[in-house]
Order: C-alpha cells, then sequence, then structure tokens
C-alpha cells in the first residue's frame, strides 16, 4: 500500500495555491470533477463543483480542493481537534519562509517560534509546522537509487542529536549487502556511542591529523576546503553523535589488498543507505593508520582490521549538490582516449 496524496479544502483555490507555491510546491495538474460520480463518492449533495489542483514537494502530494457549490469560511482548526493536525515543511531558512507565509496570505504564530521551528497557518487556518531541514525527524525513503547517489556527499558538522539504533541496524544491514570476493561477507562493524569510548577515537585521530594529516593536507587542499576538514577532525568529527567503524575480518589470511575490495563496497553501501535516511555521513580514513591503537580503544582482535571511521548524524546545516567532473571527462570507448560520447 502507497499513499497517494493528502486532500485538504480550502476556500480560494488560487489565493492557496499561490500560498504554496511560495513555499516550494509546484502545481503538477488541476482537474474539475464530474458531479457524477463525485456526489456518490464524496457523499455530497448535487450541485458539488468540485475543482481539485494537484501540487507536489519532492515525493509528497498535496490536493487542495475548492467546492464552488458549497462555500465555506476559513477556520482556525486546533491541534486538540480530531483530524490532520497539521503539515509539516522542512525549509532551509526559516526567516525567509516566514516572510513568504506573510506576503501570500498566511500567518506566523509568534509565540510559537523556537528558532529552528515555528507553527503558521495558511490563509484558511490550516496549522503548518515550518521545521529546520536539517532537523525533520524523518526523511521519505522513497527516492530512487540514482537520486540518492547523485546527491550523496561528505558531510563534516553534525547535530547533536542522536540515531536511533534501529536506523543505525538499518544503515548495517543496507551495508551488508555490498559484493564481497566468493562472497565471504568479510566485514564487522563497531557502533562507537560510549562517551569515554568516543573521546579515546576523537583525540587519536585529532593526533594523527596535527602530526601527519594537518601538514599534508595544507599543500594539497584548498584554504576553505582545508579549513573545513581542520574543523571537522580537530573538533571530534564534526560533532557527530556517533560513529561506525568498518573493520575487515582476516581470520582465514585474506591479504589487506583483498580485503580492501570487499569493505570499501559495504563502507559506500552505509554511505548511500545514510543519505537515503536523511543522516550526514563522511568517510575517513586517517584513524585507521594507527591500526594498534585504534584496536586497543576498540578492543579488535588480532584478525580484524580497520578500514573506516564513518562518522554518523543529522547535518548542521544543508549540504549543497556535490561536484563531479563531467562523464565527458572520465569515460572512453574501446580504447582510452576514444571519446566515450
Amino acid at each position: 500500500m502507497t499513499v497517494n496524496h493528502v486532500g485538504l479544502r480550502v476556500s480560494d483555490l488560487a489565493v492557496s495555491v499561490r500560498f504554496y507555491e511560495a513555499l516550494g510546491f509546484r502545481e503538477t495538474m488541476a482537474l474539475d470533477v464530474p458531479d457524477v460520480p463525485a456526489d456518490r463518492l464524496l457523499q455530497i449533495e448535487a450541485p458539488v463543483g468540485l475543482r481539485a489542483v494537484y501540487l507536489t514537494s519532492g515525493p509528497f502530494v498535496l490536493e487542495l480542493l475548492g467546492f464552488s457549490a458549497h462555500p465555506a469560511p476559513p477556520v482556525d482548526r486546533a491541534m486538540t481537534d480530531t483530524g490532520l493536525t497539521h503539515l509539516s515543511l522542512g525549509v532551509d531558512d526559516i526567516e525567509r519562509a516566514k516572510s513568504l507565509v506573510r506576503e501570500h496570505g498566511g500567518r506566523v504564530l509568534t509565540d510559537t517560534d523556537l528558532g529552528v521551528a515555528v507553527m503558521v497557518r495558511d490563509p484558511d487556518g490550516q496549522l503548518i509546522e515550518l521545521l529546520e531541514a536539517a532537523r525533520r525527524p524523518v526523511t521519505p525513503p522513497d527516492r530512487t537509487a540514482l537520486e540518492v547517489i547523485g546527491t550523496q556527499r561528505a558531510c563534516r558538522s553534525f547535530l547533536p542529536d542522536g540515531v536511533p539504533d534501529a536506523d543505525l541496524a538499518a544503515l548495517i544491514e543496507a551495508a551488508s549487502h555490498a559484493p564481497s570476493a566468493e562472497n565471504s561477507q568479510p566485514w564487522v562493524f563497531v557502533v562507537v556511542d560510549d562517551a569515554d569510548v568516543r573521546a579515546a577515537v576523537d583525540e587519536l585521530t585529532r593526533s594523527l591529523w596535527r602530526r601527519q594529516g594537518r601538514p599534508h593536507s595544507e599543500k594539497t587542499l584548498s584554504p576553505s576546503f582545508f579549513d573545513e576538514v581542520d574543523q571537522f577532525l580537530d573538533t571530534g568529527y564534526g560533532g557527530a553523535p556517533c560513529l561506525v567503524v568498518v573493520c575487515g575480518d582476516r581470520r582465514d589470511a585474506t591479504p589487506r589488498e583483498l580485503l580492501a575490495a570487499s569493505v570499501f563496497p559495504a563502507t559506500q553501501n552505509l554511505l548511500l543507505a545514510a543519505s537515503a535516511l536523511g543522516y550526514g555521513s563522511s568517510m575517513t580514513t586517517l584513524a585507521p593508520l594507527a591500526r594498534d591503537d585504534l584496536a586497543s580503544i576498540l578492543g579488535l582482535p588480532d584478525t580484524l582490521v580497520p578500514f573506516a571511521v564513518v562518522p554518523i548524524g543529522r547535518s548542521s546545516r544543508p549540504l549543497g549538490p556535490p561536484r563531479r567532473r563531467p562523464v565527458e571527462e572520465i569515460a572512453h570507448r574501446n580504447r582510452f582516449g576514444v571519446p566515450f560520447r
């Protein structure tokens, strides 16, 4: 079963369409519904005079309903009223969104303003929660695989909100569906959320960064990129609420290079799954360079080799689109140097 849309009765379709378009919705279809069979389906005595306008925001579909034969005044519905209580919209700039609400016939309930969230009403009194996009509790996991891949990028600044165990389990399960040599599935995941263990991992990473990583990266990264990475590592993985250390099990004496060929696809699955569920993440490989020190902190047996430390949490700010070289620069046909297209 899937949800088709949410219907909302409005008193003036044109006003409401302009209001919701200002908040980022896009009109996709308008439909004049015949009185027959609308009267029977909706249990409204003819004439009905129904016009429906469909607007979309990502995968969400909002149906605005106007009944010309049955006018109704706007009504301020309360959260305690039975039925649909409110819509919740993730916005990147709450101050800008509040201005748009006022400009297009809505009202901002100033007493509810928490800075990161505020309640507003549309022109008909429908309650709407405006919430910082980075703080939304759930991201609909129905983007296509190509959309998730095309938008996944490194996150280096996190909110302190924890990651539920159910979500962590879903991420690790997704990681475990990666390909591996001879289907050996040699990956092991250590979730770090204990304060003392986390502090030890942070300090190890910080020490390695200051001694080795920083002098190297100062020469290779642009100043702005370097500053971002420097703050990320120097402040303990950007304040991410948890870390997932991805290890490979070489109990069968698998060479490290072959082990990596199985572990890193699992790490990529972990990153993509995090993005699909609305979490920020980043693949880091600095701490695993000090294998013995990291193993001591995590209690790893000799057979486990750490390959990556992945911080996971809600991003503290919107992540822009990833920058990638075009296909024309990286693809060839049959022989190197022959353009793919």
